[in-house]
């Protein structure tokens, strides 16, 4: 008989497979009326939603737009930047060329901004 964990392992597989493709623009789609009444954790949270059931790195550079601009959280965006480009690297979109081109200018300003800070904290 198979542990829990590895049942609930299996059942999140199972309910990945009967969600329609078609869910993960739904999931997207809430997250951006969440974004435009701006309640942001609300949006992030069917971003992540999303990218958990179907792995489409957009999620993540949706969650790192709200943490860079919304919630004044560099660290976190710089971090959901890298995430998304290391999930396109290989699979670039036409589409997505635009976000490519912007996380790479915005991950060198926020890594600038991050090294700055370990400077002026050195004592």
């Amino acid at each position: 008989m198979p542990d829990a964990a590895q049942t609930l392992l299996t059942l999140d597989e199972c309910i990945g497979d009967a969600l329609s493709s078609d869910a993960d623009s739904y999931f997207s789609a809430k997250g951006a009326i969440y974004e435009t009444l701006n309640r942001n954790r609300e949006a992030l949270q069917e971003y992540d939603t999303a990218y958990y059931i179907f792995k489409n790195p957009l999620q993540l550079y949706n969650k790192a737009r709200i943490y860079d601009t919304e919630l004044k959280s560099p660290r976190t965006a710089l971090r959901y930047y890298r995430l998304y480009r290391a999930g396109r690297k290989d699979t670039v979109i036409t589409a997505e060329a635009a976000a490519m081109k912007y996380t790479a200018d915005r991950i060198k300003q926020l890594e600038s901004w991050e090294a700055a800070g370990r400077k002026t904290a050195t004592p």
